[in-house]
């Protein structure tokens, strides 16, 4: 599940984030993205947290990284 989070999903993800920032006027701020992943498998349930999976940058032109 946590290769579904990959760069375009991302950037969405970021972009979404900026919005918000913005109009709560918190855009000078970087974010940290973590990954939950939440998989089932018979009767097994796996659940791996993925912390610092990505960062929106308020400084960077490329924002993300």
């Amino acid at each position: 599940p946590e290769e579904r989070v990959d760069y375009k999903k991302q950037v969405k993800l970021g972009q979404v984030a900026a919005e918000y920032l913005q109009t709560s006027g918190l855009e000078n701020i970087d974010c940290r993205f973590d990954v939950v992943a939440v998989s089932r498998t018979g009767g097994k349930t796996e659940i791996k947290h993925i912390e610092d999976a990505f960062w929106l940058d308020s400084e960077s032109s490329e924002k993300l990284f």
